[in-house]
């Protein structure tokens, strides 16, 4: 039987990626895709990424922030009070920004969860003026209170696309909003079953 090996978003065809490192079997194979589509539009000096995600898969000569991953080249600092001199034209974060205030341990206890909304608030503060975007990408079902920042759309993204795991074999199809609530992460298949993609244009 013949298997798609390309997906759908918002009427544009996207071919699956796959990797040796592990994007044939998550959520990877989707989001890496559309985050490179639009990389090409765009020069590397005007691109920050939140989170070292590409350069896993690939050499990377944009600007990458992430907390904790000490690769050379990479900023570590924190992305709700990351600064900088400059404006970017494109922000983008594969998978990243759900673990901001859900897996930091202070106290003994979990971060406030809130901190997601205010790194989002933070990296839209860090657009440039004349047209800047910011793209994130989120699973479904990772934390439920993040689910619910999401559905309620409490980030104000300009645009916001669902997509739904349909299969063992790892397709994709993009789905309405009011289709996708349940949805479960690591079951019945591993990683994301549901995929958030959020848009914000300045």
């Amino acid at each position: 039987m013949n298997v798609n090996r390309y997906f759908i978003l918002d009427g544009k065809r996207y071919n699956y990626f796959y990797h040796s490192h592990g994007s044939c079997f998550n959520e990877r194979c989707v989001e890496i895709p559309i985050c490179l589509d639009l990389l090409k539009k765009y020069d590397y000096n005007d691109v920050l990424e939140v989170g070292n995600v590409i350069g896993m898969y690939m050499p990377v000569y944009h600007q990458v922030l992430d907390k904790y991953d000490k690769s050379i080249g990479v900023i570590n600092e924190d992305v709700v009070s990351f600064n900088s001199c400059r404006h970017y034209k494109l922000i983008f974060s594969i998978s990243t920004l759900e673990h901001v205030g859900f897996d930091e341990w202070k106290d003994k206890k979990f971060s406030n969860t809130n901190k997601v909304i205010r790194s989002v608030n933070n990296l839209k503060r860090l657009l440039g003026d004349d047209g800047g975007k910011l793209v994130v990408t989120m699973p479904l079902g990772f934390r439920e209170s993040l689910d619910e920042f999401i559905y309620d759309n409490l980030f104000d993204f300009s645009s916001c696309f669902f997509m739904k795991r349909i299969s063992h074999s790892n397709r994709w199809v993009q789905m309405e909003k009011n289709k996708i609530d349940g949805i479960r992460f690591n079951s019945p298949f591993p990683k994301a079953h549901g995929l958030f993609i959020g848009i914000f244009e300045k």
